[in-house]
């Protein structure tokens, strides 16, 4: 838990300071809500990171500068109008004490020197994401270009860490709801920062009536995290809120989006069993192991995520197998583009089922890099998930670490799994980790 001190700013006057261009357009994805249960992701704008609307932690945390129409306020002023602070209150639409869909910040914008600036008081930050959430209602004043940047000296200079533009929100369809929460994800910044601002260049009525519901920042202190061990899966495990039953795909996408992460970690292998060595009557691969966050024993109403990159390094007709009880679903970003699009999903087996088998058709990859992401949830009884590889037409191996739990697929094909993304260097494969990812447009995977 962390708890951090916060200063917030809006500035109507006109930006002043030098700023260095540093930044690459990315994606703006459109997500299912607020993206506090990220795992490792911490929202450096929640002073405690529980995403709970708490007036006891707003004394100690951001104090407003001066609000749009409001005059000057702070966190245990909030429910005065709709004052700035109010994007970083963990609450949407009609959330928190105050209600009437005051959970937002409007209006009085001037385009492109309106700026939302917050600056730590316990050190600096390194970005791996944000999020920004429109309003609840008027879809004029929905902002269509931003421009993000970072400072360690109240912004005398700043770095421009991304900006977005039209085209960029949701593959270019744009806000297509209130209320709407969208995300940019990238690997840790280069360089850490104290202060961030977000400076709003126009909204999408290209008007003064602008607002916004909510900001996140996700991040982590001081310098930037080892990556992540080479030729391993991320692996998540997740209930739905109030142990509420998982019986499909929809389910346990809802345990993923909303509910309650209950351990994360690296893997080998997706070869997973509530109780390792007897899953209840199935599994195509010996050594299983429980999902993290599960004592080993008959769990229920959990999913497993496993995400990471699927390296092709000879290409060929693959083909893919998941065995599971109950169901699965795998996809394969087919088409490189950092996002998972339709006929990506090469395995749907949205079924209540003992241990059985769910077969891709044969898919012939280029050599290369794939977003891959395998979900496997169990609604009662016994409980395992594995996936397997075929090979030009040979038999299914467990697809993972070529150093040990995927080292048989590796030999026969080559194809293994990292958890990040790998770039070439002369004459070897090097990690590309956090701190690089904000060089390539991709989707978030955790």
């Amino acid at each position: 838990m962390l708890r951090l001190r916060w200063m917030l700013a809006l500035s109507i006057a006109a930006l002043s300071g030098a700023m260095t261009p540093n930044a690459h357009a990315l994606p703006f994805n459109l997500v299912p809500g607020l993206q506090h249960n990220g795992g490792a992701k911490v929202d450096i704008t929640d002073p405690n990171n529980d995403n709970t609307i708490d007036t006891a932690e707003w004394g100690a945390g951001p104090t407003v500068v001066a609000a749009p129409g409001n005059g000057v306020g702070t966190y245990n002023t909030l429910g005065q109008g709709e004052v700035v602070a109010k994007v970083f209150d963990n609450g949407i639409g009609n959330s928190g004490p105050w209600g009437g869909g005051t959970s937002k910040t409007c209006c009085n914008f001037t385009p492109g020197t309106t700026s939302i600036a917050v600056t730590s008081a316990t050190g600096s930050y390194g970005l791996v994401g944000y999020t920004l959430t429109n309003g609840n209602d008027s879809p004029s004043r929905r902002p269509v270009a931003w421009r993000l940047e970072g400072s360690n000296n109240n912004f005398a200079t700043s770095t421009l860490i991304d900006t977005v533009v039209a085209s960029d929100i949701n593959g270019g369809a744009g806000w297509t709801a209130d209320n709407q929460t969208g995300e940019v994800v990238f690997g840790a910044q280069t360089a850490s920062f104290n202060s961030f601002r977000f400076t709003f260049d126009t909204s999408f009525g290209n008007n003064n009536d602008f607002q916004l519901g909510e900001i996140e920042l996700f991040g982590f202190q001081g310098a930037a995290p080892p990556p992540p061990p080479a030729g391993q899966w991320v692996s998540q495990t997740f209930k739905r809120t109030g142990n509420a039953n998982i019986n499909n795909l929809a389910d346990a996408d809802d345990a993923i989006n909303n509910g309650v992460l209950q351990g994360e970690g690296f893997v080998n292998s997706v070869n997973y069993a509530d109780t390792p060595g007897n899953p209840g009557g199935g599994g195509n691969f010996p050594n299983s192991f429980s999902p993290f966050g599960l004592t080993p024993g008959d769990d229920e109403d959990f999913t497993v995520k496993s995400t990471g990159f699927l390296q092709i390094s000879q290409a060929g007709n693959y083909q893919f197998r998941n065995n599971t009880d109950d169901g699965s679903r795998l996809r394969i970003d087919l088409n490189q583009d950092g996002v998972f699009g339709t006929g990506e999903t090469v395995i749907l087996d949205d079924v209540l089922s003992g241990d059985h088998n769910a077969d891709s058709a044969l898919l012939a990859l280029l050599s290369g890099q794939y977003m891959i992401e395998h979900v496997w949830f169990e609604r009662g009884g016994g409980a395992e998930g594995d996936l397997g590889v075929s090979f030009n037409g040979g038999a299914f191996l467990l697809l993972g670490n070529p150093q040990n739990d995927g080292q048989a697929a590796f030999v026969a094909s080559g194809a293994f799994v990292t958890a990040a993304l790998q770039i070439p260097e002369p004459g070897t494969i090097g990690l590309l980790g956090l701190a690089g990812l904000a060089l390539l447009r991709r989707r978030r995977l955790v």
